[in-house]
């Protein structure tokens, strides 16, 4: 089930050239996130496969919408917005990532539910707990390591100039809670590079059931 999962990850990562081992430094963040929040083993393994696959869907959209300079244009992104319902149906027959779906559908929700938002609009409008848990975890694991590494249209922020972000965007882009698990891990100086993967506690694989 783990190979499955990394093998879909690994097609992910070959799609999209921003995304050199992104998603193994999100599942890492996003799990040390939910141990601070307290999720149990079976939660704690669906976010991990969820953090892997959440952008599995970008494989159905093109390379050079992905991997564009440049702003896209309005077709374009409504392109990219349906990389998440892509994803869904994706993954819909593999009956061991049921529990992923939802991760993967409502992984660009806003915490205020706002889907007018200029640069960064949540996709299906839901808001506040109505997301899963393991959505808003990604959500702001998926943000971090993207302001802190370099993207062809600007450079790479501090960890701290990262942090301050996702504070200045809890309440509207991010729940608070999250943002705030998050920053404690990130006062602890943890390693979130992908090379310390191998050292982290094994998660049991999500019942099918």
């Amino acid at each position: 089930l783990e190979a499955t999962v990394r093998a879909l990850a690994a097609a992910i990562e070959v799609k999209d050239a921003h995304t050199d081992r992104h998603l193994q430094r999100v599942e890492r963040l996003a799990v040390l996130i939910g141990r601070k929040l307290g999720m149990g083993e079976e939660q704690l393994a669906a976010l991990r496969w969820g953090a892997m696959l959440h952008d599995v869907g970008k494989i159905g959209i093109p390379e050079g919408i992905l991997n564009k300079v440049g702003e896209l244009s309005p077709a374009e992104l409504e392109k990219l917005r349906q990389h998440v319902d892509l994803g869904v149906e994706i993954l819909r027959p593999v009956e061991f990532l049921r529990p992923v779906l939802e991760v993967v559908k409502y992984h660009q929700e806003r915490w205020d539910g706002d889907t007018t938002a200029a640069r960064y609009p949540g996709y299906h409008g839901l808001k506040g707990e109505e997301i899963p848990l393991a959505a808003r975890i990604i959500a702001v694991a998926d943000a971090f390591d993207a302001m802190t590494h370099d993207r062809p249209y600007r450079r790479a922020m501090t960890r701290e100039e990262a942090r301050a972000e996702l504070w200045r965007c809890a309440g509207g882009q991010f729940d608070p809670a999250v943002v705030g698990a998050a920053s404690q891990v990130l006062e602890e100086g943890r390693d979130l590079s992908s090379d310390s993967l191998s050292s982290s506690p094994p998660v049991r694989p999500v019942s099918s059931a």
